[in-house]
């Protein structure tokens, strides 16, 4: 993937990360997996299992987007740098 695509990629994932439906919807699903594990049984190991892996799973979404963020930067600073061709 080339510069330009990599720089138009991180701005539809930081459309997506700054959308109020992707704010909200996160906040929202970090809270109640977050409240699951709080109350759940300590000896339910299974189920508290679950729902860290479940939180873990979300975050690496987020990670992943928030990546593609990154990499676009870095590719933004580097063609304002003349280091790379466009």
């Amino acid at each position: 993937m080339d510069a330009r695509e990599e720089i138009e990629r991180a701005g539809k994932a930081r459309q997506l990360l700054d959308h109020p439906l992707w704010q909200e919807t996160w906040d929202l699903l970090e809270e109640r997996l977050t409240q699951a594990w709080a109350h759940s049984q300590r000896g339910d190991v299974e189920r508290r299992e679950h729902i860290y892996l479940q939180l873990d799973a979300a975050r690496a979404v987020r990670r992943a987007i928030e990546q593609i963020v990154l990499t676009g930067d870095m590719a933004e600073l580097e063609r304002s740098n003349g280091t790379t061709e466009h």
